[in-house]
């Protein structure tokens, strides 16, 4: 009866948990700048999905309301995923377990949660092995979202290039790697301003690495059997192979000034590179469009 009692007791915090976070979000949202509050409002549709979608339970950002509703929904959500998001391909007996599956998760939690700190699933165990579950199961959902949103995104980009007759890879080159690659650059860039030159440094080539490898990787991987073929065709274009000379240029300079330097990399160094890359978009955007 004791346990019960406190169960219930938690479930009931959920939807005062749920509206401090709202009040919270809201009081963000009028401290915001003009240009801010634009772009969460066009990110408002996504970005509620998003949130009542991925679990979290770390302390900084956890809230026992978006807990208990993500732990619920990321479930209908990864079915339809899995569907290529057509409703009528799934059988009803794949929604019913779903939901049931989902009506179930979201219950426990409600009832094992606390509304101040985030939970500490240990299973039996030392350490917290239910909280690195669930933050692989966020990290696998966050990129079932990635996969999504960069499927729309490559959509638009097609309807863009259609209606303004701009070629793809004009398009590719500007748009869609300045729009890839923003959330990168306002990191790394706030990384080295608060001195962590070192970190900034390795972030800057450990994503874009992360990307190309695993993402060249498990694509490939995806591609043979969806093709039923053991290989694929590849092409080097001018673009590509520009791309990689300047990088492999840009890479020796870095080495070779901190060896001039003694680890120290010169101000002036980040005009090179941005020199480099105006160049490098330059010469592609004007093979993309034929005039080379």
């Amino acid at each position: 009866g004791g346990h019960l009692h406190v169960a219930h007791q938690r479930a009931v915090q959920t939807w005062p948990a749920l509206k401090q976070f709202i009040r919270d979000e809201v009081a963000s949202f009028k401290e915001a700048s003009a240009l801010e509050r634009a772009s969460l409002v066009i990110e408002f549709p996504v970005a509620v999905l998003r949130s009542a979608t991925i679990p979290c339970v770390i302390n900084e950002s956890y809230n026992k309301g978006l807990l208990v509703i993500s732990s619920g929904c990321i479930w209908p959500f990864a079915l339809l995923y899995l569907s290529g998001f057509d409703v009528e391909s799934v059988s009803l007996g794949a929604w019913l377990g779903t939901l049931a599956v989902a009506v179930g998760m979201s219950a426990a939690v409600a009832a094992t949660t606390r509304v101040r700190k985030a939970p500490q699933y240990t299973l039996g165990t030392r350490l917290p092995i239910g909280n690195i579950l669930i933050c692989l199961l966020g990290f696998v959902v966050a990129a079932m979202w990635i996969d999504t949103l960069a499927n729309e995104l490559v959509g638009v980009l097609n309807a863009v290039g259609t209606l303004a007759h701009m070629p793809r890879s004009v398009l590719g080159l500007t748009i869609l790697a300045w729009g890839n690659s923003i959330g990168d650059v306002q990191t790394n860039m706030a990384m080295a301003k608060r001195g962590l030159g070192n970190m900034a440094m390795t972030a800057c080539i450990a994503g874009p690495l992360f990307n190309l490898l695993v993402g060249l990787g498990v694509g490939l991987l995806c591609y043979f059997p969806a093709h039923r073929t053991n290989h694929v065709e590849v092409v080097l274009t001018t673009d590509i192979l520009i791309g990689l000379i300047l990088l492999i240029v840009n890479c020796c300079l870095l080495l070779l000034a901190s060896l001039v330097f003694r680890g120290w990399i010169p101000s002036k160094f980040g005009y090179l590179s941005l020199a480099l890359y105006v160049g490098y978009m330059v010469v592609s955007v004007l093979d993309a469009l034929g005039t080379l």
